[in-house]
């Protein structure tokens, strides 16, 4: 094994065909639009949950106190954070495990331009000695 075998084999680089790299694209485009809608219903919950937390610990405290006024003339008075109705983002279908079963597949496919380029170069090496020989045995 020559050391441009060892070399690629330790840090491969694949050169997908147009198909699969469209695919891996899209699965990589899902993914991203999956994350950057889930962020933002985190966000939007995790903003949702403090206020009806704050709300909560408000009612409480009213609740525990002498209630001589209503609870929305009360000092320590929060608004109600109203319902949740953001939707949850749509699941995008695939795992984590589907992605990496088809860049397996994609890799066995691909080919590796590093050795592309050895062999190449091992021909050109080749072809410029077949033409010192027959110089030389001129």
């Amino acid at each position: 094994m020559s050391l441009a075998d060892l070399l690629s084999r330790a840090s491969p680089v694949y050169d997908y065909y147009s198909t699969d790299r469209k695919i891996l694209d899209d699965y990589k485009g899902a993914y991203d639009k999956y994350t950057a809608e889930y962020d933002a219903y985190k966000s939007a919950f995790d903003d949702w949950q403090s206020r009806a937390n704050a709300y909560n610990a408000a009612v409480e405290a009213w609740n525990a106190g002498p209630r001589t006024t209503e609870y929305t003339q009360s000092p320590g008075y929060v608004a109600h954070p109203g319902e949740f109705t953001m939707s949850a983002p749509v699941d995008p279908g695939f795992t984590g495990d589907d992605v990496n079963a088809f860049a397996a597949q994609a890799q066995g496919r691909a080919q590796r331009p590093s050795l592309r380029f050895l062999r190449t170069a091992d021909l050109t090496l080749v072809a410029c000695r077949s033409h010192l020989l027959r110089r030389a045995a001129r």
